[in-house]
């Protein structure tokens, strides 16, 4: 049963697990495990042909389990056995044949403990036997569907439509029709070994882009599986060696490879062993499964899309008729001869409320997982939706800058001098737009305000002439001066200044000392002057007396002359002016130490001078 040692070939896929990680979510369960599970139990009183209801319980007591972490169980059994599997079967039924007999045997020669061994080999899951489980879950309100050939393929379909988020089974073949999520080995407590499908490259050490889950397949089949036995001396290890060496994809045209790539000459690659692996890859992907919502017959995938021929289905199932399919799938009529065992209707039995797969209105229950990736999902509507509008506003004030600056553009026209300096600004400033564009954000209004106020400011920029300063300070484009103009100044004397130095551009003094000693000069000069106005006003506005004698008039005008002539000579002369050097420090020189007289000193000195 199953893939020989795909499991531990798959641990690089598998995790330990709780089915509490699913809590709230919907469960598919390969039922004829469980059932071969609790059989095991009373398989001495099944093999004597008595009733028992152990592997009921015993299943009941795992449902009971799931439904206290709030999970919504699917039980999926066995139908019909394909012909693909006639073989297989055939072999089974030998095999349970022969260990009920050595059996019975070794319990006549009082071995009980190997006759109870071959006893558990011996049990066949009748369905007769499923009968009674699945009236015990309608009686408690859990799901359960009979599939028309494999429970495999059905559990598959369940969990690739999404009714089922997780299968848990014990068949290690399940991996090969494509479920996501595998729940193997639980227990009682929930505890389990967890395969997820997007792992699987971890365990073929491929890269990403060279695999596939049909290599995967491929290499499965390869080894040997329940449709196809395997060549001699191929196992798991030889088939993937073989499809990591191989980048072929059609197997009609890789399989010829396979001896000369392994280096095992022995072989004979045969056309029927080809028809055969194409027969076995198409019954994993096209076989024949019930459609509990649509309530009728189809495929796993469709041949048609998959490009597979219609004679390599021939194994993977046929069609029968909706009706009959539909009651086999409640479990109503017998699978393999379709005889009618029960008489239950979903509709008169169940309320439509309830989240069942054959309810008119099926709602399937939303996990907790699924609830937060809907919140997440729908947190990342709210900020796309926000993003939009963020961009949105910040397009309107992008478009309401750009208003702003042509108004601006339309005022600053009075500025340009000609047609030239329009366009070259105008180019200008479209450069300046395209360089200081940035992303869109809360800043953007901002930024750009400010990058216009310092790139085309008219008073920081050569190509602005401002019409109203050229008014105010001349009408002519440049100043020119005359070399016959003498200028007078505070720096230099007015004798001594001379058309010469008009034409040096105005040369400024390097001797600093001289500047501050001529500047000092004009100074006292300049005060003395002023005095001598004064002394002039004063005297002539005095109230001279007509009686007064000429003498004293000649003596007054004379003493004038006097001091005017005097007030025009300089105090000093330039040569002997003293250079003033600059100060590196300023303050003042310490004073003398002298002591303070005492009180009595003072009071003796002044005694002295008394007498």
């Amino acid at each position: 049963m199953g893939i020989t040692g795909l499991l531990p070939f798959l641990e690089k896929a598998t995790r330990n697990c709780n089915i509490s990680e699913f809590r709230g979510a919907t469960v598919a369960i390969d039922s004829y495990c469980w059932l071969h599970k609790g059989a095991t139990a009373c398989a001495d009183v099944l093999a004597r042909g008595e009733e028992s209801d152990v592997y009921v319980n015993y299943c009941m007591k795992y449902l009971n389990m799931l439904k206290k972490y709030d999970i919504k169980p699917i039980m999926v059994f066995d139908g019909n056995h394909l012909p693909a599997k006639a073989i297989t079967e055939k072999r089974r039924r030998e095999t349970r044949k022969n260990a009920k007999v050595r059996a019975a045997e070794l319990l006549r020669l009082g071995k009980k403990d190997e006759a109870w061994n071959y006893f558990r080999q011996s049990i066949d899951i009748t369905p007769a036997m499923a009968l009674n489980l699945i009236k015990e879950c309608r009686r408690n309100n859990i799901d359960c569907i009979v599939a028309p050939y494999e429970s495999d393929s059905q559990l598959a379909y369940l969990n690739m439509k999404g009714i089922a988020d997780i299968v848990i089974t014990e068949d290690s073949d399940l991996v090969l029709f494509g479920c996501d999520k595998i729940l193997y080995k639980m227990d009682v407590n929930g505890n389990g070994r967890l395969v997820e499908k997007h792992k699987l490259l971890l365990c073929m050490d491929m890269k990403p882009d060279k695999y596939t889950f049909d290599k995967f397949r491929y290499m499965c089949i390869l080894s040997g599986c329940d449709y196809l036995d395997s060549l001699p001396g191929i196992g798991l290890k030889k088939a993937l060696k073989f499809i990591s060496l191989t980048a072929e994809t059609d197997p009609v045209k890789f399989l010829d490879k396979l001896p000369r790539y392994l280096n095992m000459r022995n072989i004979v690659m045969t056309d029927d062993y080809k028809t055969k692996f194409l027969i076995a890859e198409a019954t994993f992907k096209h076989q024949v499964v019930y459609d509990p919502l649509q309530r009728k017959l189809t495929y796993l995938t469709d041949p048609a899309l998959c490009g597979t021929r219609p004679e390599h289905c021939k194994n993977a199932g046929e069609f029968f008729d909706e009706k009959t399919a539909y009651q086999v799938a409640i479990g109503n009529l017998n699978p393999f001869s379709h005889e009618k065992h029960d008489d239950w209707s979903p509709s008169k039995n169940w309320n439509n409320s309830f989240h069942s797969i054959w309810s008119n209105t099926y709602v399937k229950k939303i996990s907790r997982t699924e609830k937060k990736q809907s919140e997440k999902s729908e947190m990342a509507k709210v900020q796309e939706m926000e993003m939009k509008e963020m961009i949105r506003k910040n397009q309107e004030i992008e478009c309401e800058r750009k208003a702003r600056t042509q108004i601006f553009e339309s005022e600053l026209d009075i500025y340009y001098q000609n047609g030239e300096d329009r366009k070259i600004s105008h180019e200008f400033k479209s450069e300046i737009f395209e360089d200081k564009k940035e992303n869109m954000s809360g800043n953007l209004e901002k930024s750009t305000s400010d990058t216009v106020i310092k790139q085309e400011s008219p008073t920081l920029t050569r190509k602005f002439v401002n019409p109203f300063l050229k008014k105010r300070l001349s009408k002519f484009g440049s100043t020119e001066l005359k070399t016959d103009v003498i200028v007078k100044s505070k720096y230099f004397h007015s004798e001594s200044v001379s058309s010469e130095i008009v034409d040096t551009d105005r040369k400024v003094i390097n001797d600093e000392n001289a500047s501050e000693t001529i500047e000092i000069e004009d100074d006292e000069r300049n005060s003395r002057k002023r005095k001598t106005e004064s002394d002039e006003v004063d005297l002539t506005n005095d109230k001279i007396d007509p009686t007064n004698d000429e003498s004293q008039m000649k003596e007054v005008r004379s003493d004038l002359e006097k001091t005017r002539k005097f007030c025009s000579q300089p105090t000093v002369s330039p040569a002997k002016r003293p250079k003033l050097s600059r100060c590196r420090s300023v303050g003042l020189q310490p004073k003398s130490k002298k002591s303070q007289p005492t009180l009595q000193a003072f009071f003796g000195s002044m005694n002295s001078k008394k007498s």
